[in-house]
């Protein structure tokens, strides 16, 4: 039974990695072109871009020390 259930689960991850890869990875970066672009999202799903807030985080004292001086 546990066999049974560890392929079942592994087949659940491989779909649902799927459906990432095919549905939802294109139409968030659609919406992320269009919102770079100007124009209004048709989609509520949105690529985030490639910053964290940790990395704003050390920006922002790098920045005041360049334009401070």
């Amino acid at each position: 039974m546990a066999g049974r259930l560890r392929l079942a689960r592994r087949s659940l991850i491989k779909s649902f990695d799927a459906a990432v890869e095919e549905r939802w990875k294109p139409t968030s970066q659609e919406q992320f072109d269009r919102r770079g672009r100007g124009e209004p999202l048709t989609h509520r799903l949105v690529r985030l871009p490639g910053t964290s807030h940790r990395s704003r985080g050390l920006l922002g004292p790098l920045e005041s020390l360049v334009v401070d001086g």
